[in-house]
Formats: C-alpha cells, structure tokens, sequence
C-alpha cells in the first residue's frame, strides 16, 4: 500500500512538471514569434508618438543594452524583451534571444539618434554610440 502512495505521488510530480514544460515551451513560441513579426523602427514611431522614451534590453548573463552607454542606462527606462534569458535550455530559446539582440540594436539605435538630435541627455554620447540606419 505504502509503494502504491509513493508511486502516485511520484506520478503527480512527474505529470505536473511535464505541463509546466509544455507552458514554458508554448511561451517560448509566442514570445520567439512575437520579436520575429516585431519591427523596430513602427515600434520606435509609436514610442515617439506615446512620448515613451526609454530602450531595449534584455537578460543575458545580467541586462544587456546593446549600444548604450552605462550613463544612458542610468538616465533612461530599460524595458526587457520578454523570453530573454541567461540560460538558453532549447534551440528556441536560442533563437529568441539572437533575435532579440538584433531588435534591440537596431531599436536602440533610433533611440540614441534621437535623444542626441534633441539633446535629450546629460550624458556624453560618444560617436560610436551614434548609428545611422539606412531604413
């Protein structure tokens, strides 16, 4: 009888972490296909327009600001893309994150331009920090 018990409750635990891997693999997906179908420059347009001035970042063994300055990074809202990780656990999730990195640069990128345009900033932009994007 005891063997049975154990046996069952082993079972539950077993059954309830396979439903949590398929939530977190079903997040993932969303998360991988929401920064595939995202577009940087509509995403920075409608930012401007909603006069949320902040940038890209996302979890990669700390935060990850891709092109940004530690003083910008203290000045300036730092918004997560969701999914982002520093412990990629499938090819996913991988690929969620060189995406992202790819977003953010390209995002952050507008942002730095038009924060230095508009003298937005107390912080020194050094010129390696400024990309024109050809878009």
């Amino acid at each position: 009888m005891f063997n049975k018990k154990v046996i069952i409750i082993l079972s539950l635990f077993f059954i309830n972490g396979c439903k949590e891997d398929l939530n977190s693999n079903a997040l993932i997906h969303k998360q991988l296909n929401d920064i595939y179908r995202a577009d940087p420059l509509l995403d920075f347009q409608r930012d401007l327009k909603n006069n949320k001035l902040a940038f890209k970042g996302l979890h990669a063994n700390g935060l990850l600001v891709p092109i940004i300055s530690e003083c910008l990074k203290k000045e300036y809202k730092i918004n997560i893309i969701p999914g982002t990780s520093h412990m990629l656990q499938s090819y996913d999730q991988a690929k969620l994150q060189a995406i992202a990195q790819v977003y953010a640069e390209d995002y952050n990128s507008r942002m730095l331009s038009y924060i230095a345009e508009h003298k937005l900033s107390k912080c020194e932009l050094a010129r390696t920090e400024r990309r024109e994007l050809g878009h």
